[in-house]
């Protein structure tokens, strides 16, 4: 009985002296998981909420670890990279360059730091440390950067090109050969000079007859509740002809919309369009909605009309055999399920 009470006070004295000189742990040794469970159950006693994720952090001076390469390949250097730097070619092997002009595209992960001239390995994947500073959220997507080489967590502009995805807060798996580009293609030049380039095609098909619907591509930008932007477009196209120097192009074209059957088919097609344009428009326009807007002439040369038609005849699009003295063309529309003219004049005094 004795040595039980003698057991009782020193475990008494051992828990006072304890309260009274608590030990010091140095927060900063503990594993991230540690110290997120001790912050976060420190905040629920206070009522507050868990720990949100952290932020993607690259590691840019030098400090990237690669714990695992995949696919080493030999290279020669053009150019100054850094471990784990996205590297890709362009007059020789470089730190992948999204801000360039042209392009660098991402197709590499450097194995070692090096300078032109240098043979380094290089991984065609790798999964890569970025360090403490990382505090990421496994399953975030990381991206190319703008700084030649580097990573960013947020895809924005050009930093659009996906190269890889977040395993953990700090460790990135890295595929740039076949990470997606958001659609994004090299600059390649092609060197042909006959025939036709065809860069991206789709030729899906149905092959059982029932009621399915068919779409070969479906674009559908969103904006967010509550959130304010500037200009969303469904499809840009911009066509370049770049220089000063001559060189005849017989024709361009931004759009070309073809309907057409097998010569000799049965079939039956209840409504065939080129264009469809519907208004789900709700809340406030300032203007419009318009079918289509024309913006005046950019540069030296002006627009030489609105429309080109064919003189296709009678009852068809556009008709010349119906001229006077005033009028010299109609353009045939249906509105409803009523046929009307548009009627063209020969001349017209600007005002």
């Amino acid at each position: 009985m004795n040595k039980i009470k003698m057991h009782l006070v020193a475990l008494v004295c051992a828990v006072q002296s304890l309260f009274a000189a608590p030990p010091a742990v140095d927060l900063r040794t503990l594993p991230r998981w540690m110290r997120r469970a001790f912050y976060g159950s420190l905040l629920r006693q206070y009522g507050y909420g868990p720990i949100a994720g952290g932020a993607f952090v690259d590691n840019t001076t030098g400090g990237r670890i690669i714990k695992e390469g995949i696919r080493p390949v030999q290279i020669t250097l053009s150019g100054t990279v850094k471990v784990g730097d996205l590297i890709g070619y362009s007059s020789g092997w470089k730190a992948a360059d999204m801000n360039s002009s042209p392009k660098v595209y991402p197709e590499l992960v450097a194995g070692a730091p090096g300078v032109s001239g240098d043979v380094i390995t290089a991984f065609r994947e790798a999964v890569i440390d970025l360090g403490t500073g990382c505090t990421a959220t496994a399953g975030d997507r990381v991206y190319a950067d703008t700084d030649a080489g580097e990573y960013v967590g947020v895809a924005s502009n050009d930093q659009g090109y996906c190269v890889g995805v977040m395993t953990t807060a700090q460790i990135a798996f890295i595929n740039p050969y076949y990470a997606f580009p958001l659609l994004k293609m090299p600059n390649t030049e092609y060197s042909n000079t006959s025939g036709t380039v065809i860069i991206l095609q789709l030729k899906s098909a149905l092959a059982g007859t029932g009621t399915a619907s068919l779409v070969g591509i479906e674009v559908a930008p969103k904006v967010l509740n509550a959130i304010a932007a500037s200009q969303i477009s469904g499809v840009n196209v911009a066509i370049d002809l770049e220089g000063a120097s001559a060189g005849l192009i017989t024709r361009i074209q931004c759009f070309e919309a073809n309907v057409g059957s097998d010569a000799g088919t049965v079939r039956t097609v209840t409504t065939a369009v080129c264009y469809r344009a519907v208004n789900n428009m709700a809340g406030t326009v300032t203007n419009g909605p318009f079918v289509i807007d024309v913006d005046a002439a950019g540069e030296t040369v002006a627009w030489a009309a609105f429309a080109r038609l064919p003189d296709a005849g009678a009852n068809q699009i556009a008709d010349l055999a119906s001229a006077t003295a005033t009028i010299n063309a109609v353009i045939k529309c249906i509105v409803g399920s009523t046929t009307t003219y548009l009627v063209g004049y020969a001349s017209y005094t600007a005002s």
